[in-house]
């Protein structure tokens, strides 16, 4: 699939504000249209499947589990909520007010959320129903910018946090310690984050 639907908003199948594409174990396109709060799921082949509506808007991301379990972070209610492919609202999980929701990742069938809180940094681990598994705390001798980018955490626990505000690549090694892989960043580090273990 190349391209899909048209801009507008007078049809589901229209969107005009396409902040993240996502795919599931099946291939299957998740297109998050955050402003109209809906998500447009297609087939591999780009055909329409259906229209999930959601009750976030204003979003940049989102989270598809290889079940189809969408995850969504609304920063400004300090909330996840977790939906099922249909649509249905799973679990609704609040953080407290000092945290502030900075990104999420997956990593096979576990949501990753990261929280910056004061001079740490926690790594709350839940599984596809919404159940809080484990988290990680990193503490900090100095702030991070408010502009992390993604995370991701490889098959060895490691964790690596672009910070685009510094253009800084950051790596939480098994200890949760945090040591610089490279500052200055120029271009995408897609093709990095890609030869990371995901699903």
């Amino acid at each position: 699939m190349k391209n899909y639907g048209q801009w507008g908003t007078d049809s589901i199948q229209k969107f005009s504000s396409a902040f993240a594409v996502e795919l599931d174990k099946d291939k299957n396109v998740y297109i998050l249209d955050s402003l109209h709060k809906k998500i447009l799921i297609l087939n591999k082949h780009g055909k329409y499947l259906r229209r999930v509506k959601i009750e976030e808007n204003n979003v940049n991301e989102m989270c598809i589990l290889s079940n189809g379990t969408i995850v969504i972070p609304n920063k400004l209610k300090k909330m996840i909520r977790f939906y099922n492919n249909k649509g249905k609202v799973l679990k609704n999980i609040y953080f407290q007010d000092s945290h502030q929701i900075m990104s999420l990742s997956r990593k096979k069938n576990t949501i990753i959320a990261l929280i910056h809180d004061r001079k740490r940094l926690v790594f709350f681990y839940f599984n596809a129903r919404g159940k809080l598994l484990k988290k990680r705390e990193v503490y900090l001798s100095y702030l991070l910018s408010h502009t992390i980018k993604r995370f991701k955490e490889d098959k060895h626990g490691n964790i690596f946090i672009i910070d685009a505000g510094k253009k800084i690549l950051y790596k939480v090694n098994k200890k949760n310690h945090i040591e610089f892989v490279m500052k200055d960043l120029k271009g995408s580090l897609e093709p990095f984050f890609n030869t990371l273990s995901d699903i």
